[in-house]
């Protein structure tokens, strides 16, 4: 119990030396955190348009077009491997896709 005691009172003394940051640096952090994250979300968003950009052009490569689910629906396996956990599927038009999850419907 006494040393619980002292391990409060040292507790209590620390916090005595401990130097909050003032309105303005507050102020300051704030703004750059959020300017940071603008600028992540911007980047972000770029990469996701990069990506999507190079799925329709997947699409048109292999001769589909729409959106994800479209794309991946007109896929016809021609050849599925598997090789333990691991599943390699080869689409008719000669793309392979590894690592498939198999879903039926």
């Amino acid at each position: 119990m006494k040393s619980l005691i002292q391990y409060i009172k040292q507790s209590i003394n620390e916090l005595h030396k401990v130097t909050f940051p003032t309105k303005k640096e507050s102020v300051h952090s704030s703004v750059v955190v959020l300017i940071f994250t603008g600028l992540m979300a911007l980047a972000i968003a770029l990469v996701d348009a990069v990506f999507d950009i190079g799925v329709v052009g997947l699409s048109e490569l292999i001769g589909t077009s729409g959106n994800y689910e479209d794309i991946i629906s007109q896929m016809e396996v021609a050849e599925m491997t598997t090789s333990g956990a691991e599943v390699t599927a080869t689409t008719e038009s000669g793309v392979t896709l590894e690592n498939v999850s198999i879903v039926t419907e």
